[in-house]
């Protein structure tokens, strides 16, 4: 038998190419613009997260808002941000700026209801009373610690908190990362170490200044040091 002709084969159709669908992509959300204030204070906040080697306050600002914190302050090449602000803490005259949403009218400031005042650069009272609280976040809290114990001086250092009960004189003066807190019509004492009077060499203008700038701290006037007991503090040997 003859064979049949064989059918042309069939052309392959042509395959469809898949349909690709790009979806919009979700731009980033802009951060709210920001206000800055300077000597306004910080916000007395109970969640408050700590950022390192974050310098600048715009680049502070952006990560707190990417932590989900509403305000932030930059202070000392340090950044720390607030989730609230109930009331403004620390309103002392320093280079703190701290930022907020634009929009956002500050509160005032914080008080235990007990007035005060917080001042930078004085030292802290030299009691024989003191009592000392860890962990304390900012100074108006170490201002409420102490007064819930009835001490009406308090030195805020470190998250560390002191309060005393008195305050004859002022100490460590030279330390200025300390905030000291008095009574808001509180005088501050003076200087626990201080300079006497001297005239070395009975010469009126080789006064304690004057011996410091010489280099005449280690010498004697009278039988007495000049660095110990007529200039300790020119002569830079307080406590």
């Amino acid at each position: 038998p003859t064979r049949a002709p064989s059918k042309s084969p069939l052309k392959d159709e042509p395959t469809k190419s898949p349909i690709t669908v790009s979806l919009p992509t979700k731009s980033p959300v802009a951060a709210p613009k920001a206000k800055i204030y300077r000597n306004k204070g910080v916000c007395q906040s109970d969640d408050v997260v700590e950022l390192d080697g974050l310098k600048a306050p715009k680049k502070c600002w952006l990560a707190c808002v990417k932590k989900g914190m509403d305000y932030a302050e930059s202070f000392k090449k340090k950044c720390s941000c607030q989730k609230t602000c109930t009331c403004m803490d620390d309103v002392t005259k320093s280079k703190r700026k701290i930022l907020v949403p634009k929009k956002f009218k500050l509160p005032a400031e914080c008080t235990s209801g007990t007035p005060y005042k917080a001042l930078e650069n004085v030292g802290y009272c030299e009691s024989d009373n003191e009592l000392e609280f860890q962990n304390l976040k900012t100074p108006a809290g170490c201002w409420n610690k102490c007064q819930e114990r009835k001490y009406n001086y308090a030195e805020w250092l470190d998250n560390i908190c002191y309060c005393q009960k008195d305050c004859p004189c002022m100490g460590d003066i030279s330390n200025k990362d300390r905030i000291t807190l008095f009574l808001k019509e509180a005088t501050v004492p003076e200087a626990c170490c201080k300079d006497l009077t001297l005239a070395y060499q009975n010469k009126a203008k080789r006064n304690c200044k004057w011996v410091a700038t010489n280099n005449k701290c280690k010498k004697k006037w009278e039988n007495k040091s000049i660095k110990t007991h007529w200039c300790p503090l020119s002569c830079e040997d307080c406590d």
